[in-house]
């Protein structure tokens, strides 16, 4: 014969035909609790979790689990080469060593190319001269322009048969 049993709101243990009482609560929600002790608990607004007798306790502190479910560890998946129809095993790896030998002989080739393409830029900076001044430039915007733009380290005027020369050295 099968009894039908309720579990107690406050300590989750079961409450036998005949036994226990019920409180309605504010919200409408019909509470079954086991004896007076669990009801007055509740009433004093007491945790059940802080309680040792109860099941919210037991079951916070991890006590009386009897089947432990241990999380298993995924095996990795491996990946591995099947033959293919009309391709056997030993095929596939040949092309796939072959591809990947045609990449990496390509990427060196565009590394050589880029290396080369920057040498070139540096021999143009170095072959590069200073821009002749334009006409009607005042001789200190020149000097300014030179300074400024082209990297000279220092300028020295002077002036020989009412021709002013300008001397300027390049920091490289």
């Amino acid at each position: 014969m099968v009894v039908k049993t309720d579990a107690c709101f406050f300590s989750e243990l079961r409450i036998y035909p005949g036994h226990g009482n019920r409180f309605a609560r504010k919200d409408g929600k019909l509470v079954a609790f086991l004896n007076s002790k669990t009801k007055s608990l509740y009433m004093q607004k007491l945790k059940s979790t802080k309680l040792v007798w109860c099941q919210a306790w037991r079951r916070a502190h991890k006590k009386g689990i009897s089947s432990q479910t241990t999380k298993r560890k995924a095996r990795k998946t491996t990946k591995g080469l099947r033959s293919i129809a009309g391709l056997s095993l030993e095929d596939i790896k040949k092309r796939s060593t072959g591809k990947h030998r045609a990449f990496v002989a390509n990427e060196q080739g565009a590394r050589q190319i880029k290396e080369r393409k920057k040498a070139a830029e540096k021999k143009k900076a170095v072959k590069k001269k200073v821009a002749a001044p334009k006409r009607g430039m005042c001789i200190y915007d020149q000097l300014f322009l030179l300074y400024v733009h082209e990297h000279v380290h220092w300028i020295e005027l002077f002036c020989i048969n009412r021709v002013l020369a300008i001397i300027y050295m390049y920091t490289m």
